[in-house]
């Protein structure tokens, strides 16, 4: 399922821990992560389309990869009918 997003929506996937967002925040934050990381569950990066999912979440994997995979269909002609 997400290798055909991947290849339908042109994003990818990154699973990192909360450990993990807060590193890369201080390695120059190459997802542009705007939000305290001890609260972010799930997010698109728009600087490099990479829909990251914080394994450390509270919410299950499949409700974070479908709310965030609606986020990358935003704007798209079909969209807006739903």
């Amino acid at each position: 399922m997400l290798t055909r997003i991947s290849e339908d929506r042109g994003h990818t996937f990154d699973f990192m821990t909360t450990a993990q967002l807060e590193e890369s925040i201080k390695n120059g934050n190459p997802y542009d992560i705007t939000a305290d990381p001890n609260r972010v569950e799930a997010f698109v990066s728009g600087k490099n389309k990479t829909i990251i999912i914080n394994m450390d979440a509270n919410k299950s994997f499949t409700s974070l990869v479908g709310h965030e995979t609606a986020h990358t269909l935003e704007g798209a002609g079909l969209y807006d009918g739903l």
